[in-house]
């Protein structure tokens, strides 16, 4: 039994991109899991949270409803978008700027000093979100 020696270029383990850099494939199923995991987990969290954010934002319930629907809202509507995005100017591009929106948003709501500026924020997270997916 002859065994053939595989060069590094050619090796199953490594995804080479069509500029000639090589990626591991790891690298990128742990991003897209954690970007995935945290647009869906951004998704419920919240409803644990809303009795505090009531109470410390001083509103309503109604009103602090808004901060789930916001969120949900914006990323059911721009799943589509957002796919259609990634097709004409590339999923690393797409999928990188929502990760960068969703993470500034995220800490946009986290110094949110009002209810309006939360649900505002909250749906820029939807959109960072809906790039993510």
């Amino acid at each position: 039994m002859s065994q053939q020696a595989v060069s590094p270029e050619h090796s199953p383990f490594v995804l080479t991109l069509p500029n000639g850099e090589a990626v591991n494939p790891w690298t990128v199923l742990v991003s897209i899991m954690l970007g995935f995991f945290m647009s869906l987990l951004d998704a419920t969290i919240t409803n644990i949270a809303l009795t505090t954010i009531q109470t410390s934002l001083k509103t309503d319930l109604t009103t602090v409803s808004w901060v789930i629907n916001a969120y949900l809202i914006a990323f059911a509507g721009l799943l589509i978008t957002m796919g259609r995005f990634a097709d004409q100017f590339g999923r690393k591009r797409v999928f990188m700027i929502g990760m960068i929106t969703f993470s500034v948003s995220s800490l946009l709501c986290a110094l949110a000093p009002t209810i309006g500026l939360l649900i505002v924020f909250r749906v820029l997270q939807g959109v960072g979100a809906a790039a993510l997916n």
